[in-house]
């Protein structure tokens, strides 16, 4: 990831005016046109942090949005075959290209309201690339309140590792630990990844 002046924080909720509550002094809320196609969103989301002087800037404009999309969507049924790669490919065009890029860390908001499959694509396969980078969030809190507990940890593959044969990685279920916090429960994967060829 190229480095900016702040950690970047992409929300990903069903419920987009919990964005509004990451406001503090020391949080940038960032949320580009909704209309705007996924990746147009991440880009501006993404220009706009590099220019932010805060300690934190918070967006719900996720780079990986399309992907997510399509990987759940084909193994729902309900995307064509083909779809995950075109859409991981023009993905990586734009990272290739530094217009885009993963955030620091995703905060899962209602991770329970996410359809099955999307919620294993962010708690399976993103928890997976790099687990403390991707925390679930206490519905009854503010995405604010949950800034100062994030923990470091390793940092992401390249995008293109990461990315690489995510069509053939199929969901599978989720070790959830019972007695976990709300404020530190991660999902993490199972260590077998089931892959479609094997």
């Amino acid at each position: 990831m190229l480095r900016v002046n702040t950690t970047v924080i992409a929300i990903v909720t069903t419920d987009q005016t919990r964005v509004k509550t990451a406001t503090a002094r020391n949080v940038s809320v960032h949320s580009p046109d909704g209309d705007e196609p996924a990746l147009d969103r991440s880009a501006m989301a993404w220009a706009a942090a590099k220019q932010a002087r805060t300690t934190y800037f918070v967006h719900d404009a996720d780079p990986l949005a399309d992907v997510a999309t399509a990987w759940a969507d084909f193994f729902d049924g309900t995307a064509p075959m083909g779809t995950i790669e075109v859409v991981r490919e023009q993905v990586l065009a734009r990272w290739r290209a530094e217009s885009v890029t993963l955030p620091d860390y995703y905060l899962i908001d209602r991770p329970e309201d996410l359809p099955t499959t999307l919620r294993h694509w962010y708690l399976g396969i993103l928890a997976g690339a790099a687990v403390q980078r991707v925390v679930a969030i206490e519905p009854n809190r503010s995405i604010a309140d949950h800034l100062c507990t994030l923990s470091s940890g390793r940092w992401w593959p390249t995008l293109d590792t990461i990315l690489a044969g995510i069509e053939h990685v199929v969901p599978d279920q989720l070790d959830t630990p019972a007695e976990a916090t709300p404020e530190t429960r991660l999902f993490t994967p199972n260590r077998q990844v089931t892959r479609l060829d094997d």
